[in-house]
């Protein structure tokens, strides 16, 4: 698969995923909405397979993760039979890692590898299904346009500053076609996480991303291409139901932009003097995870100025957070911190 416009060679144009009912792209315009929230809730119901119809959808996607130099690693496949978003079976295949896991009514059980997935083939799934805030964070979060130009394309977005219980806030951008509400960047965490969409397929009133990649800090870690997207009239139950030995997994769900997590005590990180000294000054960003229990139980460096890293840790791992609760059970939180000591600014990586 070639990825054009995430740093590798030009290639011939992307074949749309196979479908049911393919769509006929509308060449006309959309009248947008003059408001940003407006935009924000009109483009909600249009892009994503969240809202590629109501039917048991067949999902199969190719990714590639990718190398500091943008070269292919190793590729794998994502295949998911989704009845909604808590009943499914999904899975994932690569040379080095495969995985089942099987959602139901009961609880959340898995076959193969027992360990979550990484970042990158996390949201190699995660970026078909893109988030947009509603509700309470709307109202409580500042909104504005602002133009980009990502490569040779110029994009309308929404930029979102939605209120931490600090004082500080979550930043984020939705980036669309000037002339549809076409999700086409998608800018998280003050900029440090871009997910560009490319080779938009028009699905059941759906804008789909057959082409889409991830990047962190400016550097491309995944792409995903969405091979084949069906319908599914009727599923069967034993297609949906665990196979003996199947371990019981405690849910997890990706939060921390459009929904934050709501800490009860945070430890202020202590500013190392030798980053005083050489006046070091940066975002450090972290991935954790937060337990069913609201306290931190992994954390991983995301970036920032080395200095200030394992100050960040050591104030993150004692902070504490108001259990998460999903359909009124605590679950497991996967969420990105920034811990911030300075002022931090990354570039849009390009779209065509």
């Amino acid at each position: 698969m070639v990825l054009r416009g995430f740093g590798q060679s030009p290639g011939t144009a992307t074949q749309p995923p196979a479908q049911a009912q393919p769509a006929t792209p509308s060449t006309s315009k959309v009248e947008m909405p003059a408001d940003p929230a407006a935009l924000l809730e009109m483009a909600a119901k249009k892009n994503g397979l969240q809202n590629a119809g109501t039917e048991p959808l067949h999902i199969k996607a190719t990714y590639e993760l990718l190398d500091d130099k943008g070269g292919v690693k190793e590729k794998g496949t994502i295949e998911e039979l989704r009845v909604s978003a808590k009943i499914y079976k999904l899975r994932y295949s690569s040379p080095s890692f495969d995985q089942t896991d099987y959602s139901t009514a009961k609880g959340l059980f898995r076959v193969g590898d027992p360990k979550w997935p990484d970042t990158p083939i996390w949201e190699a799934h995660n970026i078909l299904y893109p988030e947009f805030p509603s509700g309470d964070v709307i109202a409580k979060s500042k909104m504005k346009f602002v133009e980009k130009k990502a490569g040779n394309v110029q994009l309308r977005c929404v930029s979102v500053n939605s209120p931490k219980t600090d004082g500080a806030t979550y930043q984020r951008a939705y980036c669309f076609d000037p002339a549809a509400p076409i999700l086409r960047l998608l800018e998280t965490y003050q900029g440090a996480n871009e997910i560009i969409y490319n080779s938009i397929v028009p699905v059941r009133g759906a804008y789909i991303g057959g082409d889409a990649g991830f990047f962190q800090h400016g550097k491309a870690l995944v792409g995903v291409h969405l091979d084949v997207l069906n319908a599914v009239p009727h599923v069967e139950e034993s297609e949906l139901t665990p196979p003996s030995g199947a371990q019981e997994i405690t849910r997890r769900i990706e939060i921390g932009s459009v929904v934050t997590a709501k800490p009860v005590h945070e430890t202020k990180p202590e500013y190392p003097a030798i980053a005083i000294a050489a006046k070091i000054q940066g975002t450090v960003v972290l991935q954790a995870i937060v337990g069913k229990d609201g306290r931190v139980v992994e954390i991983r460096v995301v970036g920032g100025p080395p200095m200030l890293q394992q100050a960040a840790i050591d104030a993150v791992r004692q902070w504490v957070y108001e259990p998460y609760l999903l359909d009124g059970e605590p679950v497991e939180v996967a969420t990105q911190i920034n811990v911030v000591f300075g002022p931090g600014v990354l570039p849009p990586s390009s779209i065509h």
